[in-house]
């Protein structure tokens, strides 16, 4: 039987994510084209893996029309698409960062198996290892920690994974690549069939 993924491009429509103004770059727009990369390659090469979009172009999902759609499909592990955004500039090297769910041993094994891949195919790019964590951020509204929705609110195994920060001008430039977004695409789609594989 095949496996099946929910890939998950980030925003979309009127959300448009981080914002690089100075290159005009939404990351709304990078993260379609990664997903639509990572899909191109599991249909080419990974036959034994159904991936599954959560958009398939530029239009507003909410995010819990996102976590709906991965039980509809019934797929079995959740990947959305982000790149990251930051008040501070500077020249760091992109940055790499994948978040799982709060107690989930399998969604940071697949977290894991993906932050891996990625920093091993830096192919000569300086790249910071952020690492792997939990998928949690502070809400002022709520005074506490809060877990990333897509993250807590799907039924199976979900990551979330940032490829760089698009507010930092050397990043954005590599992210706006269509021969990194290829690149990127690619690596995800090896990723989860390791991650498959680990399952046998």
């Amino acid at each position: 039987m095949r496996k099946r993924i929910m890939i998950d491009p980030g925003h979309g429509g009127s959300a448009p994510g981080a914002v690089n103004k100075e290159l005009n770059l939404k990351e709304k727009d990078i993260v379609m084209e990664v997903a639509r990369y990572m899909v191109a390659e599991l249909e080419e090469n990974y036959s034994h893996i159904l991936p599954f979009l959560t958009r398939g172009g530029d239009v507003s999902v909410s995010l819990d029309s996102r976590c709906r759609l991965a039980s509809v499909y019934e797929v079995d592990i959740f990947v959305s698409i982000h790149t990251n955004a930051r008040l501070l500039k500077g020249k760091y090297g992109i940055e790499i960062e994948t978040f799982h769910c709060k107690g989930s041993k399998t969604g940071k094994r697949l977290a894991s198996v993906i932050q891996k891949n990625l920093l091993d195919q830096r192919n000569s790019l300086p790249v910071i290892d952020r690492g792997v964590k939990v998928g949690e951020r502070w809400s002022k509204k709520r005074q506490k920690m809060m877990p990333f929705y897509v993250l807590k609110y799907t039924r199976m195994p979900a990551v979330l994974v940032e490829l760089g920060f698009l507010s930092d001008f050397e990043e954005a430039v590599i992210l706006s690549s269509v021969r990194h977004q290829q690149a990127m695409g690619k690596i995800l789609a090896q990723s989860v069939d390791e991650f498959f594989k680990g399952e046998i």
